[in-house]
């Protein structure tokens, strides 16, 4: 997992920092291992983080 990119449930919900100071966004599925496997194809797919097709892939 990039730096720039954390997944987290701290505010009671799943959420993902695109940045390290990024505000949280809500993403739909709520199983933390089902969001780790799409951001981890999603990097491999694309040998990068392409930050609004990521979203598009969660929300």
């Amino acid at each position: 997992m990039p730096d720039e990119v954390r997944v987290d449930n701290y505010h009671g919900f799943l959420h993902i920092h695109l940045s390290l100071n990024g505000d949280k966004i809500p993403i739909k599925n709520n199983n933390r291992d089902e969001v780790f496997i799409i951001i981890r194809n999603h990097i491999i797919k694309n040998k990068d983080i392409i930050k609004k097709e990521l979203l598009e892939e969660l929300l």
